[in-house]
């Protein structure tokens, strides 16, 4: 017999247990959970990150939910203990050590966005407002790990600028003083003939002010890291100079080992200078410098035109680096001939232009 106060009987539920009707009953959903490991997570969560909550009464296990947008994450995703204001304002996040030490942590350059091609072009990293904005005692811990200099003025975070770990024997890495005080990337790399490749040339002008930099006393003259690709062309520079062979500008430059040492490269035909061609719209030296320059920071050694015919022009452009600067115009070009929004016209020209590397004249 029908209990006739079952029609005033409510269902009574604890507040953690949350009603569901399905098929005619009441099911209790179980509470969502955090996962105990970013790397433990269901595919289905995987896949679609907002998907409903299953019912516990057809799982076994409960589906680990992604976080929604607003929540904290785990203390266990969390980055480093960087403050957030300061990750935010510059774009890094902590990593492992590289050179271990119990009181500090080196920290990444800021990650490429997705659509980059997963390279930071030259000139994209704000070095001196990032030195501003982050904690002194960071910045100086950082520079005593690396043994970088605090007058140096590029990106302390990055692995390639720091020194390599290995041999002074094996080092590419050259240190030049005494350069004329208005030395140039062409004064510079078209006084060295006979050596090897240029793998990066980076030029630091006379400082006449104490003010200027950290420590020392004012110098007149510019000076510059020059780092070639393999150890031969070290050395044949470091024999002219011995022997008296090499000035650049009418000065006579002191070359010694650099500090900041840099390992060889693999053999290949990388070089900084670039043969660009393709129709002249595009291949010409007004396009492709605003092209370039919207895309990266560069030096040039020179640009010439190898050949022209009709509305097809060959360049040879010589960067003052193959790090950061040809390298980065070679896979520029790359990525806009895949842009998607340009006209059928553009498109077909830039499917045209074509970019090989020369010979580097220092070689």
């Amino acid at each position: 017999m029908a209990d006739p106060n079952r029609a005033y009987m409510r269902p009574r539920y604890s507040p953690p247990r949350l009603p569901q009707r399905v098929g005619g009953h009441l099911v209790p959903l179980r509470p969502f959970r955090w996962p105990p490991s970013p790397s433990v997570q269901s595919e289905l969560s995987s896949a679609v990150p907002n998907s409903s909550p299953t019912l516990s009464g057809f799982s076994s296990q409960a589906p680990i939910a992604p976080p929604a947008r607003g929540e904290r994450p785990p203390e266990s995703q969390q980055p480093g203990d960087m403050p957030e204001a300061i990750r935010q304002l510059i774009g890094m996040r902590p990593i492992d050590l590289v050179f271990q030490s119990p009181f500090i942590r080196p920290i990444a350059p800021p990650r490429a966005a997705p659509n980059d091609g997963g390279y930071i072009p030259m000139g994209r990293w704000p070095t001196w407002y990032a030195r501003n904005a982050l904690p002194p005692t960071l910045w100086r811990r950082q520079l005593e790990i690396t043994g970088i200099s605090q007058n140096y003025g590029g990106n302390i975070f990055l692995p390639a600028n720091q020194s390599a770990n290995i041999p002074e024997e094996l080092s590419t890495s050259l240190w030049l003083t005494n350069l004329p005080p208005d030395c140039t990337h062409q004064l510079l790399l078209g006084s060295i003939r006979g050596c090897g490749k240029i793998y990066a040339a980076v030029i630091n002008p006379p400082v006449y002010n104490r003010n200027d930099f950290a420590r020392g006393a004012p110098h007149i003259t510019s000076a510059s890291k020059l780092v070639f690709f393999d150890r031969s062309g070290l050395e044949r520079l470091l024999a002219k100079s011995q022997a008296g062979e090499f000035s650049v500008g009418g000065y006579i430059p002191r070359v010694r080992m650099n500090r900041i040492k840099s390992a060889p490269r693999e053999p290949g035909a990388q070089s900084r200078v670039l043969h660009i061609e393709g129709p002249t719209s595009i291949v010409n030296e007004t396009f492709l410098n605003t092209f370039f320059q919207s895309k990266f920071t560069y030096e040039l050694d020179l640009i010439k035109t190898v050949a022209t015919h009709g509305n097809w022009t060959r360049q040879e452009w010589r960067f003052g680096s193959y790090r950061c600067q040809a390298e980065s115009a070679r896979q520029s070009i790359a990525r806009e001939k895949t842009r998607l929004n340009m006209s059928e016209v553009e498109r077909h020209r830039w499917s045209e232009v074509k970019v090989h590397f020369g010979v580097d004249p220092c070689a």
